[in-house]
């Protein structure tokens, strides 16, 4: 099972371009291209997405960072998918991907996220 708290599917038309909260920058393929990389991977509470024609920009964050990403102790943190040749994937992530993590009945976090689509 994966452990992410929030998950962003983008269009790439507004998601090509990521700004980890000011930690990390990336650029993923363009639409009609993908490499299936994995980029980020910083503790980032928010993430601005942006295409090449900026006619409308992506903001996903997140409130509770404790609850929500484990104080992002992870290796992978927050971080973004070029995951095909149309969307781009941004997840939040509590839990390593690699490591088995036991979660005791009655377990109860506090998940709150937000996001925020300007368009011109």
């Amino acid at each position: 099972a994966m452990s992410y708290t929030t998950m962003a599917c983008v269009n790439k038309d507004f998601s090509r371009y990521s700004n980890f909260d000011s930690l990390a920058y990336h650029t993923t393929e363009a639409r009609g291209a993908s490499t299936g990389a994995y980029y980020g991977h910083v503790p980032a509470s928010v993430c601005y997405l942006y295409g090449d024609d900026l006619q409308a920009t992506v903001t996903v964050g997140i409130f509770n960072e404790k609850d929500m990403t484990d104080n992002f102790s992870n290796r992978d943190k927050t971080f973004i998918w070029d995951m095909s040749d149309g969307f781009n994937k941004l997840y939040f992530s509590k839990y390593s991907l690699t490591m088995l993590e036991t979660i005791t009945a009655g377990t109860v976090w506090d998940f709150a996220s937000f996001w925020q689509i300007n368009v011109w």
